[in-house]
C-alpha cells in the first residue's frame, strides 16, 4: 500500500481526524478526492492549488491519470489515527502526521469605490465574454451602472435570464434586510442551472464572499442569510455544492474570491485580473459564475451607500 504524506490540512479536519470513521469516495477528478464520511458531510484531498479548510492537500499523485487513476466512486474510506485508507485500485493511505496546518483565510474588510468597481467591472465583462452560464450578466449590470440599457446587446444564457429576477430581489432583500423578500430569493437561486456546481450555487458562493468582504453586515443578518441559504441547499442541491456553500458563510469561500472582491471593489485593474485568474480555475463554468456572484455582491455595498445607482429596481 502506498503511503502519502499531507503537506498541509485545514485546521477544522485536524479533530475531525482524531476520531476513527468510515465512509467512502463520494467523486473522483484529477486533481480531487471528495471523501463522505460516516456522518453525511464532505471533505477533499486535493493535490493541487493554495491550502482551503475542509481538505488535506498531498503532493501530485504520479499516475498519468492524477487521482483519478487511484480510487473509483463509492470505494470505501477508513479513518484509523494519523492515516486515512482509502480502498481503490491504488489503496493509498494518506498520513496527515507532521502537515502544515492551515486555519484559513482571514477576510479584509474594505470600503468600495465605485468609480474603480465601475472600471473593474468592465475589465470582468471582457473576460468573460465567451463563457456560458451567468457570464453575460456582468454586461447587464456594468451597463445598469452607467445607465445604459444593455438588454439584447448580448443575449442571456437561458440560466443567466432565469437567474436575473431571483439576483435582483436577492438585492433588494439585502439592501433593505427585508427577511420575507430573503427567503424566496435565495430558494429561487440554490440548484438553478447546470453544472457538478449548479451555476445558482456558485453565483451565491461568490456572493457570500463578496458581501462579507465590503459590506459587513451585522451579525444577526448574516446568521439569518446562513441559515435561509443552508436550509435549503442542504435540501435542493448536491453534496458538492452544499459544502462549498456551507464554508462560504463562514468568511472561506471559493479560493481566490476574498481577494477578487476585494480587488474588484477598490483595486487597480491589474489585481482584479490576476484574482479572477485564481477563480475562473474552478471547474469550466464555476469560476465564471462565482465572479458574476462577487460582482453582484460588490454592487450591493455600492446601493447601500448611493441609492440613485438602484433607479428604481
Amino acid at each position: 500500500m502506498a503511503v502519502a504524506t499531507a503537506l498541509v490540512i485545514g485546521s477544522d479536519m485536524v479533530s475531525r481526524l482524531h476520531r476513527p470513521f468510515f465512509g467512502h469516495v463520494h467523486s473522483v477528478f484529477p486533481q480531487t478526492i471528495n471523501i463522505e464520511d460516516s456522518q453525511g458531510d464532505l471533505f477533499s484531498i486535493r493535490s493541487t492549488g493554495g491550502p482551503v479548510l475542509n481538505s488535506l492537500l498531498v503532493p501530485p499523485p504520479g499516475h498519468p491519470e492524477g487521482l483519478n487513476g487511484l480510487v473509483r466512486p463509492g470505494e470505501a474510506v477508513a479513518n484509523c489515527g494519523p492515516f486515512l485508507l482509502v480502498f481503490g485500485g491504488g489503496q493509498t493511505a494518506y498520513s496527515w502526521r507532521g502537515a502544515r496546518i492551515w486555519a484559513g483565510e482571514e477576510v479584509p474588510a474594505v470600503v468600495p469605490n465605485q468609480s474603480r468597481l465601475e472600471k473593474n467591472l468592465l475589465l470582468l465583462e471582457e473576460l468573460l465574454k465567451d463563457r456560458s452560464g451567468f457570464g453575460p450578466l456582468l454586461s447587464w449590470l456594468s451597463g445598469y451602472l452607467q445607465g445604459e440599457n444593455r438588454v439584447g446587446l448580448r443575449p442571456f444564457t437561458q440560466s443567466g435570464e432565469a437567474a436575473l429576477p431571483h439576483i435582483l430581489a436577492l438585492c433588494r432583500a439585502w439592501r433593505r434586510q427585508d427577511r420575507d423578500s430573503l427567503v424566496p430569493s435565495v430558494k429561487g437561486l440554490v440548484g438553478l442551472g447546470p453544472g457538478l456546481t449548479p451555476a445558482g450555487d456558485d453565483f451565491l458562493a461568490g456572493w457570500t464572499a463578496a458581501v462579507q468582504v465590503v459590506n459587513r453586515p451585522d451579525s444577526g443578518w448574516m446568521e439569518l442569510f446562513s441559515q435561509a441559504l443552508l436550509s435549503h441547499a442542504r435540501k435542493a442541491t448536491n453534496l458538492i455544492s452544499y459544502s462549498m456553500l456551507r464554508y462560504a458563510v463562514l468568511g472561506q469561500g471559493p479560493p481566490g474570491a476574498v481577494t477578487l472582491a476585494a480587488a474588484l471593489a477598490g483595486g487597480s485593474g491589474e489585481d482584479v485580473l490576476v484574482a479572477a485568474q485564481e477563480v475562473l480555475a474552478h471547474g469550466s463554468t464555476s469560476g465564471a459564475d462565482q465572479i458574476t456572484g462577487i460582482a453582484f455582491g460588490c454592487w450591493v455595498a455600492i446601493c447601500d451607500k448611493q441609492a440613485g445607482a438602484w433607479r428604481g429596481l
